[in-house]
């Protein structure tokens, strides 16, 4: 599936044009709420929801499950600060966390009171002293197994008017079922629960990195005036629809996104609708990097290719091309962390024998160690691209996804690759980008005392 401008635009006039802004489901606006679904239903018949893995033993899914209802103690305090944990965890400061919450805890903790809310159930014991955590992972998952019973008569009279607009305009039948379960009664148990801690724990902000299931959670903190703060996670391009709105916006609409959004630097300014208020604050893992495994030493003969679900199939081939046309290159592998347990299962035995290729499916070093080894970087979407232009030669591969990378292309910062062909020339000729990376532009350095004073502007 590839993503272009004219999708983005498209999808503008095709949500404004039916008025779906205005749809409503028990008395609530739920466009805001299911848009990022219905968008990539769209483009491309399916939307991926990824499901929390409960497949542990039945002992040990009880013990699990008691011990997450007992986290619900901490509902019972008072807080600043609610700050929302989504998983996908990477190694930092030699532990395992997730990237915004572990910089807001470092950034805040010292003068604010701060509870985090685990969403996937994956934060460790002690992984952050004197802060409370409240798991609410199987609270979602039994609120989605109750969902089973819920009529959804008015719900299905929905999605008709949605259906109906989608094959007015886009010509095509999608099947939208799933999105009730999928996509809205996971956002109807999130914002259940952001409703109790509110009323109950009195916090002055929400922070989170939004990933398209927060929207009635923010809906309901800005009604009672919690600030919503959004940190960027993930690469941002003209591509990602979560951020890119009409501009003709009710008010209504405008109150299911974040008030404010706090990016890695002012360069990733131009990808936000004019509807969030936008302020640079870094990327403490950056200024980490930066300042880290000042002692690892450039290898020419090591690369480092960086994994992609959807395009994984391409990733696999320029792999093997490479290993076999530089039989003397070290090829780091790095996996996404949602692969990192099961990779075997589905990458193909070639590579998985190749003795040149070595997957990177653990976190024993930090992902800046590979970064800053390798002479080439290659990828085709990422946020890791960015980070490695400090230090390595990056290369993007032209498929699918790599138009969100065109911009960066275009500057000169990085390296296009068309085909294989190319590739291999660009390696073999030592090729580098035209320019280096404005990196103050892409992160902003000091985070952790840029976010105090914007977060003292706030709360």
């Amino acid at each position: 599936m590839q993503i272009s401008e004219e999708d983005i635009k498209r999808f503008h006039d095709f949500e404004s044009s039916n008025n779906l802004d205005s749809l409503s489901y028990r008395g609530s606006n739920i466009w805001p709420v299911i848009r990022y679904a219905v968008f990539y239903y769209i483009l491309s018949d399916h939307y991926q929801y990824k499901k929390r893995n409960f497949s542990s033993g039945k002992l040990k899914h009880f013990f699990k499950s008691i011990l997450s209802l007992k986290s619900f103690i901490c509902l019972f305090k008072k807080t600043d600060i609610l700050l929302f944990d989504y998983g996908r965890n990477a190694l930092i400061g030699g532990g395992q966390y997730n990237p915004t919450t572990f910089t807001f805890v470092k950034s805040l903790s010292d003068k604010y009171t701060i509870t985090i809310i685990d969403l996937y159930g994956v934060i460790e014991k002690n992984s952050y002293p004197g802060i409370d955590v409240i798991d609410i992972s199987y609270f979602l998952k039994y609120f989605r197994v109750f969902s089973r019973f819920v009529n959804t008569q008015e719900w299905n009279s929905c999605l008709k008017i949605i259906d109906r607009s989608i094959i007015k305009d886009y010509k095509k039948e999608i099947n939208l079922k799933s999105i009730f379960s999928n996509v809205y009664i996971h956002q109807f148990a999130i914002a259940f629960f952001t409703k109790l801690a509110i009323k109950i724990k009195k916090p002055k902000g929400m922070i989170y990195s939004d990933n398209a299931s927060l929207s009635m959670a923010i809906h309901y903190a800005r009604q009672n005036n919690v600030v919503t703060i959004d940190y960027q996670h993930s690469l941002m391009s003209k591509l990602n629809i979560l951020y890119s709105h009409p501009d003709n916006l009710e008010e209504n609409y405008r109150n299911y996104l974040s008030e404010y959004v706090m990016t890695y630097g002012s360069y990733w300014f131009k990808y936000y609708n004019v509807s969030y208020k936008v302020s640079a604050v870094g990327s403490l893992q950056q200024d980490l990097s930066i300042n880290q495994l000042n002692d690892v030493k450039k290898d020419k003969n090591c690369i480092t290719i960086v994994s992609g679900i959807i395009s994984r199939q391409v990733l696999v081939e320029i792999a093997l091309i490479v290993s076999h046309k530089f039989p003397s290159l070290k090829i780091f592998y790095k996996l996404r962390p949602e692969e990192c347990s099961n990779w075997r299962d589905f990458y193909p035995e070639e590579i998985k024998l190749n003795k040149s290729i070595f997957f990177i499916d653990n976190n024993e070093r930090e992902l800046c160690y590979y970064l800053k080894k390798s002479e080439y970087v290659i990828g085709i979407n990422s946020s890791v691209l960015i980070e490695a232009m400090p230090f390595s030669k990056v290369i993007v591969y032209q498929n699918g996804w790599s138009v969100e990378m065109a911009d960066i292309i275009s500057l000169g910062y990085a390296i296009e690759a068309k085909n294989h062909k190319e590739l291999v020339r660009i390696i073999e000729n030592n090729v580098g980008p035209i320019k280096k990376i404005k990196n103050s532009e892409f992160f902003k350095p000091n985070t952790i005392d840029n976010i105090r004073i914007e977060i003292s502007k706030l709360i």
